[in-house]
């Protein structure tokens, strides 16, 4: 993802950034906080269709292989039925896995960190580079905005330090896929799909030796993934990227020490700040590999007092050498 997008684009505000600076760290914050209220949700509906699709074929190929089975499959609802109600079944438990509810948390909670990315060779994206966007210097920072430019492949080098770290499940960098009508979502997660084939192989008759330690596993870590990049497409403009973090529960990881997968790595804290509407979970990111977090320049957002937040950031990393400019967006925000 570095070779697409060399640098990625933070909008905060100036509290914040004075926290980033202190701590060298990101916090990412848990998916259900996020100010987009399908996040998680929205690859399900795709994945109960492929795995019906999938489990009916299984069935009828079985039926075909052992015809005198056919009418016990008649006495059961029919192989449409069947399938329907154990897709639905099946990947009903994924999701309470993945995503969990009230009553059941989930066994990797997913902890986001987004940035803009700005890259194309557009008109529009040279100016958001020099400038920042307009829709982003709106929803964040309040009354005194920054971007921070983070340089992508010094963060592919931290992720790689703190993935050895700390037990993830998982942790990555990635380009947000948006979710359009005509979208086909195969074509975005291959190996996710390949999985869900492979587990409706073993719906009726085990044929992979290794489904439960391998395949299964491998199957909710892919849906993981798909559920964090996938996004609304109302979002689109934001051209996202973000850091994606599973943050590992205690009985996650004393399951994978058992199976003697994972002994060495810890669990990352999770730890809780306030918002507008009680607690919000998040993980800090980077915070204990004691390096400077790859920031190239931050860009100061239109406002009011632009000139003193200008002056403001520039003492904040002077000791630094970050290079600091003004946005030349003529936006001053509410009074």
């Amino acid at each position: 993802m570095p070779e697409r997008h060399k640098e990625l684009f933070h909008y905060t505000s100036i509290t914040a950034l004075k926290g980033i600076l202190a701590t060298n760290s990101l916090w990412a914050t848990k998916t259900t906080h996020l100010n987009d209220q399908s996040e998680m949700e929205l690859i399900w509906p795709s994945m109960r269709k492929q795995v019906f699709e999938e489990y009916k074929a299984e069935i009828l190929d079985y039926v075909q292989r052992f015809p005198e089975v056919k009418g016990t499959f008649a006495e059961l609802g029919g192989v449409d039925q069947i399938a329907q109600e154990e897709a639905s079944k099946w990947v009903g438990e994924m999701h309470l896995k993945l995503v969990g509810d009230d009553e059941t948390p989930s066994i990797a909670p997913q902890y986001v960190v987004s940035f803009a990315t700005h890259s194309s060779d557009s008109l529009r994206d040279e100016y958001h580079r020099n400038n920042g966007m307009l829709s982003q210097w709106r929803a964040y920072g309040g009354n005194e905005p920054v971007a921070i430019v983070f340089d992508a492949a010094g963060f592919h080098e931290l992720l790689l330090e703190e993935d050895a770290r700390f037990l993830y499940w998982p942790l990555l960098m990635a380009v947000v896929t948006y979710l359009e009508r005509d979208l086909i979502l195969e074509e975005y997660f291959p190996d996710l799909f390949d999985s869900l084939r492979t587990c409706a192989r073993n719906f009726i008759e085990p044929r992979d030796g290794d489904f439960l330690q391998d395949v299964l596993p491998k199957a909710y870590e892919q849906a993981s993934v798909a559920c964090a990049r996938l996004k609304h497409y109302g979002f689109h403009e934001e051209q996202e990227c973000r850091i994606v973090a599973g943050a590992t529960t205690g009985p996650l990881r004393e399951r994978l020490s058992a199976e003697g997968t994972e002994t060495q790595r810890s669990v990352k804290e999770v730890h809780h700040r306030c918002g507008r509407f009680g607690p919000i979970p998040y993980v800090a990111l980077f915070d204990e590999l004691g390096q400077d977090l790859p920031i190239n320049r931050i860009i100061v957002g239109p406002s009011r007092d632009q000139a003193a937040h200008y002056e403001a950031v520039r003492r904040l990393v002077m000791n630094r050498g970050i290079p600091v400019q003004k946005s030349e967006t003529p936006y001053v925000g509410s009074a």
